[in-house]
């Protein structure tokens, strides 16, 4: 039960990544076109990660996900498609 109060925030985080953004958009470190592969978390996919990579796009990375779907963890086949 405590983990689903756990979970309940996450809309209150999301709101304060949202008024910080102006604040990490002048602060973050400009990317000059590098490239970055944004890998989700445990169990996640790139939806995940979407406000992370139009953030870093926003700054100037050339951004991708990592396209292999569910994040399931790491294995030897996983790694070698990433790589």
């Amino acid at each position: 039960m405590l983990y689903q109060f756990l979970e309940a925030r996450a809309g209150a985080e999301f709101a304060s990544l949202l008024l910080m953004l102006p604040l990490l958009r002048i602060s973050a470190p400009r990317g000059d076109d590098r490239p970055v592969i944004v890998l989700p978390g445990f169990l996640a996919d790139d939806n995940s990660t979407w406000v992370l990579r139009r953030f870093l796009e926003d700054i100037g990375y050339a951004v991708t996900g990592w396209g292999l779907g569910r994040n399931t963890g790491a294995g030897q086949p996983l790694i070698e498609r990433l790589i």
